[in-house]
């Protein structure tokens, strides 16, 4: 954290995971079992880094691979850290999860139970075959969050192609040619409805 701010390298704080303490030792993607403990971890977390000031709460809750807990559960967490920092420092900004594979369904879930009061800006990850496709995704969303009357950023906080590793992913391309290609495309297309892209793993 020292060496990028020396830098002047911004980050992006993520908090996804909750520790074995605060999670009843359920597992990381559990609910915590105790928000108030929750709550000791995010003033730790956050009073220790005040280099951070943005915080995105959560990857990918509408995948059970990194959430357990229901839609609701997520408002919580939501409501609890975005309370509990701002509490700590209301210049803190903080991004709501970044949602992927259902995330047009589970943000309607999530609008619908009044979390747009909980986040300063809203993150996704709109992985698709194509960069047409991406850009369909993210026009969607944000017509998802305009019917709800939400007038607040998104940043793409991932978003890219891979030529192997998961083969059943969305974004795999047959080659780095495809790969670069797909860079060069995205970003002029997205940049119109983000003003921030996360570019996931370049390696």
């Amino acid at each position: 954290v020292k060496l990028a701010d020396n830098h002047k390298i911004k980050m992006l704080g993520m908090i996804s995971g909750v520790p074995p303490w605060a999670s009843g030792k359920a597992g990381p993607t559990y609910p915590p079992a105790d928000l108030e403990d929750f709550k000791v971890y995010l003033r730790v977390l956050v009073s220790r880094y005040p280099q951070v000031r943005v915080w995105e709460i959560w990857n990918e809750p509408d995948i059970t691979k990194f959430w357990k807990g229901t839609s609701h559960d997520y408002f919580m967490l939501l409501k609890t850290a975005y309370e509990t920092i701002k509490g700590i420092d209301p210049s803190l900004k903080i991004v709501s999860a970044g949602l992927d594979g259902n995330g047009e369904k589970y943000l309607v879930e999530l609008l619908d139970l009044g979390f747009q009061q909980y986040f300063d800006i809203a993150a996704f990850h709109p992985y698709a075959k194509t960069p047409e496709e991406s850009l369909q995704r993210v026009k969607t969303f944000k017509e998802i969050m305009k019917k709800h009357g939400v007038d607040k950023p998104l940043w793409i906080t991932e978003i890219g192609w891979q030529t192997g590793g998961w083969p059943a992913g969305p974004g795999v391309v047959k080659d780095e040619a495809t790969q670069a290609l797909y860079l060069e495309k995205v970003l002029p297309m997205l940049a119109p409805y983000s003003e921030v892209i996360f570019w996931y793993r370049g390696v």
